[in-house]
């Protein structure tokens, strides 16, 4: 009886690791622009930033795309050691990131900032980056 058991509960525990899946992304460091690293899931977000944004890149090889989306990091990257140079605050008031935000992203349909953050949660990109980004631009 107790033999039976064991073999209950080990045909359990195996099935139950055999079915479970972890999916994961290797994150890499793939360069430095001064003290700003710059990793492979920077990159990602970039390319399904750019992907989102312009149609047309979602045509380009996957290789090119991922070059320019790298690019764009480091573009990205040097402008907001410059602007942490110039200015010891990096943000702008609300009322206008909302607006800049709500007026960039209507051709996708967003009306509001609920919606704005719940259509970028859906693409697995965190909203807060692209308020960066739009932040960034901005100054």
């Amino acid at each position: 009886m107790i033999k039976k058991i064991k073999y209950i509960i080990i045909f359990k525990i195996f099935f139950l690791l055999s079915t479970t899946h972890a999916y994961s992304s290797e994150n890499k460091i793939l360069l430095k622009v001064n003290n700003e690293i710059v990793t492979s899931i920077d990159v990602l977000n970039e390319f399904k930033y750019l992907q989102i944004i312009n149609k047309e890149f979602r045509n380009i090889k996957k290789e090119e795309a991922f070059k320019i989306s790298k690019n764009s990091i480091i573009r990205e990257k040097i402008k907001e050691i410059e602007i942490k140079r110039l200015i010891k605050e990096f943000k702008i008031d609300k009322k206008i990131l909302d607006n800049l935000i709500l007026n960039y992203f209507n051709g996708l349909g967003i009306k509001s900032i609920p919606e704005f953050e719940k259509y970028f949660l859906s693409k697995n990109i965190d909203p807060f980056l692209i308020k960066n980004k739009i932040t960034l631009e901005v100054l």
